[in-house]
């Protein structure tokens, strides 16, 4: 199960007779629901640069065959 942020703003409890100061741990909630959204937009962030990184590499690689394969052209035609 995925928990979002929206989940621990929402997240009930009971009440008990002798349970925890209910201001406290709303706060809490609070909290920990906005560090989590921010880990969550900081995580898709760095995905997208991580996809940007790995497309760029992709044609770096490409262009680096092309001049492996020119290279081989000069080499064979010098021949």
């Amino acid at each position: 199960m995925k928990v979002t942020p929206l989940d621990i703003q929402q997240q009930q409890f009971q009440r008990a007779w002798r349970g925890y100061m209910r201001q406290e741990v709303e706060a809490f909630l609070a909290l920990v629901a906005s560090e989590f959204e921010a880990m969550i937009r900081e995580n898709n962030d760095l995905k997208d640069n991580l996809r940007q990184a790995l497309t760029r590499l992709g044609d770096y690689e490409n262009k680096e065959k092309a001049l492996k394969d020119a290279i081989m052209l000069a080499q064979k035609a010098a021949e």
